[in-house]
C-alpha cells in the first residue's frame, strides 16, 4: 500500500510539472506579430489646421521605432510597423515638445496618441501647440511728442477656443512720450518684445487717449511658427 501511494504521488506531481510546460507555451504563442500601417495628422490648436514639417515620433513600450516629418496638411503614414498583437507591448504617436525652442527645433508644445489594436485603420490626431518665438511692437514716431497713454491688447482667439485656460490676451500700457529709439531704429519705438507665445492670427486693439480724446483702432497680425516679426501698433 505504502509503495502505491508513493507512486500516486510521483504521477501527480509529473500531471502538475506537464501542466505548467503547457500554460508557458500557450502564453508565449499568445502573442503574434503583424504588418500594420498607421495613419495619422498633426493638428494645430493655435490655427485650427494640419501642422506641416512637424517631426512624428512612433514609439513601442516608450522607445522610438520610427520617426517622420508630416507633410501636406499635417498628414503622416507609418507604413508596415511589426506590431506585437501582446498587451506586453504599447505603441504611442508623438511629437516633440519643446516649449522654449531651440536648435533646429521652433518652440512647440508637443501632443500624444494611443495607438488601438482594434483598429488600426484609423486617422490618429496629435494636437500641438505650436508657437513663435519673438513679436517686437513698435509705436509710431509722431507719438514721442505728446502726453498721451496707450493700452494695446493683442488676443490669439483661435487659440483660445480650443484652449480655454491658457493665456491668449496680451496686454502693454504705454506713456508716452518715450525716450529715443535704440540705435539704428528710426521708424518707431521698440517698446516690447514677447517671445513664445501662440503662432497663428493675433487680433491688436489699440486704446489710446490723445490730447484728451479717446481714439480705438483695430489691426490683425499673422506671426508663423517660429518668426520673429516686428509690428507697427495701428495709431
Amino acid at each position: 500500500m505504502k509503495y502505491v501511494k508513493k507512486i500516486g504521488v510521483l504521477t501527480a506531481g509529473i500531471l502538475l510539472v506537464f501542466a505548467c510546460k503547457k500554460n508557458n507555451s500557450a502564453s508565449s504563442s499568445a502573442d503574434t506579430v503583424s504588418s500594420q500601417n498607421i495613419h495619422g495628422q498633426v493638428y494645430n490648436l493655435c490655427t485650427d489646421s494640419g501642422l506641416v514639417n512637424c517631426t512624428v515620433y512612433l514609439q513601442e513600450n516608450g522607445n522610438t521605432i520610427a520617426q517622420m516629418q508630416s507633410g501636406v496638411n499635417g498628414a503622416f503614414t507609418f507604413s508596415n510597423v511589426s506590431i506585437h498583437s501582446s498587451s506586453d507591448y504599447n505603441y504611442t504617436i508623438q511629437t516633440i515638445d519643446n516649449p522654449d525652442g531651440g536648435g533646429l527645433t521652433p518652440p512647440i508644445d508637443g501632443g500624444t496618441a494611443i495607438i488601438s489594436k482594434e483598429n488600426y485603420a484609423q486617422i490618429y490626431t496629435v494636437n500641438i501647440l505650436a508657437k513663435f518665438n519673438q513679436l517686437y511692437l513698435y509705436l509710431p514716431v509722431k507719438s514721442r511728442n505728446t502726453m498721451d497713454t496707450v493700452v494695446v491688447t493683442l488676443q490669439q482667439n483661435v487659440f483660445h477656443k480650443n484652449v480655454p485656460g491658457g493665456n491668449y490676451n496680451l496686454i502693454y500700457n504705454f506713456t508716452l512720450p518715450l525716450p529715443p529709439p535704440p540705435l539704428g531704429y528710426n521708424t518707431g519705438e521698440l517698446d516690447d518684445v514677447s517671445s513664445k507665445y501662440w503662432m497663428g492670427w493675433w487680433n491688436i486693439k489699440t486704446d489710446r487717449i490723445e490730447r484728451g480724446v479717446h481714439i480705438t483702432k483695430t489691426d490683425s497680425i499673422y506671426i508663423g511658427w517660429g518668426a520673429a516679426v516686428t509690428d507697427t501698433i495701428p495709431w
